[in-house]
């Protein structure tokens, strides 16, 4: 037994001594007798009723309707306000829940609704990756649900991002980006730019630390460049290269899978109210017929849990970062 555990407990113990003695100095000592006196007669108190408490409406009620967003619905202007009119209609009548659908042209405008989502203003939104990520590290929300697509045949969660260089290049790895001219096509690119910077961060190769970066109005001029070294490399989505393929480029073996949407929820909003909203959504995405409903919303083949796994890769693929996402959006 050390000492300071030792001296703790003889501390512990002369307190409550002192306590104690304290305590039977206070009582008296023997009954002490005298006259008993006689009750008083009083008026039994009436009770002062309590100002009534406003009951707060649940998100999903009538008078409450949960707001859903949807971060650049593909589809055209006037599928989308149906399909919204649907949704609506579908999840009143399957679960019992009053939703207000609406489109947001910006992650920014997703997130800022999910940080700011409680009582009357509750939202859930469909997000693109980088904007989930930022949603997760300011704890504005967690994945219930993502998008699965088909592509040339083959289900996949997201798309494939990988950086192109010159066949005769002596690049052989994202950490030798360093001091070379990168190309893309605009800096709000997700697949040409703000993925591939992501993955050189990652790798040790700041954004700064390039030798130069040259915008391109085409991906066949890009990766033209990049064949005739014009560009030293870039970025871009595998299935978009597929397209393009040259013989004077290679891909490196450095690759991301990006998300291609996911459904942030807040803990703000009621647990029952999540999974009524998690499992209607499940069940439409499953039905052949009301599957349609979304389509032009999410351009889904399948909707999929987010489980605990299930975006493990995209999520310590940000933690390699060593970026600070919560500062995303503030």
């Amino acid at each position: 037994m050390n000492a300071r555990y030792v001296y703790r407990h003889h501390l512990i113990v002369g307190l409550l001594l002192v306590m104690l003695v304290a305590l039977a100095s206070c009582r008296r000592v023997g009954p002490e007798i005298g006259p008993t006196l006689q009750p008083t007669l009083t008026p039994t108190p009436r009770s002062t009723p309590l100002p009534p408490v406003n009951t707060e409406i649940p998100p999903g009620a009538e008078d409450n309707p949960l707001v859903m967003l949807f971060t650049r619905p593909p589809g055209s202007r006037s599928e989308v306000s149906d399909a919204f009119d649907a949704l609506a209609a579908e999840m009143l009548s399957a679960a019992n829940l009053t939703i207000t659908a609406r489109a947001v042209t910006s992650g920014a405008d997703a997130l800022e609704a999910l940080c700011d989502s409680y009582g009357d203003t509750s939202a859930v939104a469909w997000v693109d990756a980088i904007t989930y990520a930022a949603a997760q590290a300011q704890g504005c929300g967690s994945a219930s649900l993502f998008v699965e697509r088909s592509i040339a045949g083959r289900a996949t969660s997201g798309v494939t991002v990988q950086v192109i260089v010159n066949t005769n290049s002596e690049i052989s790895s994202l950490s030798d980006l360093a001091g070379q001219t990168f190309c893309r096509l605009n800096v709000a690119d997700l697949y040409t730019w703000i993925v591939p910077a992501l993955m050189m961060s990652a790798s040790g190769v700041l954004p700064v630390a390039l030798g130069g970066i040259e915008d391109y109005d085409s991906l066949s001029d890009m990766v033209g460049d990049v064949a005739n070294g014009t560009c030293d490399a870039a970025g871009i989505a595998a299935v978009d290269y597929a397209d393009l393929e040259t013989s004077r480029a290679r891909a490196l073996s450095q690759t991301v899978v990006v998300p291609f949407a996911v459904l942030v929820m807040p803990d703000a909003v009621p647990l029952g109210t999540r999974s009524a909203v998690r499992d209607t959504l499940l069940a439409i995405a499953a039905d052949s017929e009301r599957s349609t409903i979304l389509t032009p919303l999410l351009d889904q083949s399948r909707l999929l849990p987010a489980d605990d796994a299930a975006l493990d890769g995209w999520n310590d693929f940000i933690r390699a970062t060593r970026l600070n996402f919560a500062e995303l959006g503030e």
